[in-house]
């Protein structure tokens, strides 16, 4: 168990880790409905060292505003993608969305890249 916790933080340890250096509440309810088969909640919520009434509470809380607007930035940047063949990186992809009507700049941009998987398509010589 403690092999597989080590190997989930260790995936979301990077951008997620909060400015003081521990790890956001929010990591941690993730990792325990991931793992919530292998032992009792109340004991992931111990060994987390959070509430069993803040992961209900996560549970059922909406997407935040922040995560609506990237849902709707993510759906214009595969958009954008899949229009130029997969051949616009972080910079003329903030372009585009700022044409677009769509104010955001390349940091927002590159991270939901990342996140989600959208590459520069190799072009061959």
């Amino acid at each position: 168990m403690l092999k597989k916790a080590a190997m989930f933080f260790a995936a979301h340890g990077g951008p997620e880790r909060h400015w003081s250096g521990r790890r956001p509440d929010t990591v941690k309810f993730q990792f325990i409905a991931d793992y919530r088969g292998s032992l009792t909640r109340s004991h992931l919520c111990r060994l987390m060292g959070v509430t069993e009434r803040g992961l209900q509470a996560w549970k059922h809380r909406p997407p935040s505003h922040r995560q609506r607007r990237d849902m709707v930035l993510l759906a214009h940047i595969r958009d954008q993608h899949r229009l130029s063949l997969g051949s616009y990186g972080r910079p003329r992809m903030t372009e585009e969305l700022n044409e677009l009507g769509l104010r955001v700049g390349q940091r927002r941009v590159g991270r939901l890249m990342r996140l989600n998987g959208i590459q520069v398509a190799c072009s061959t010589g």
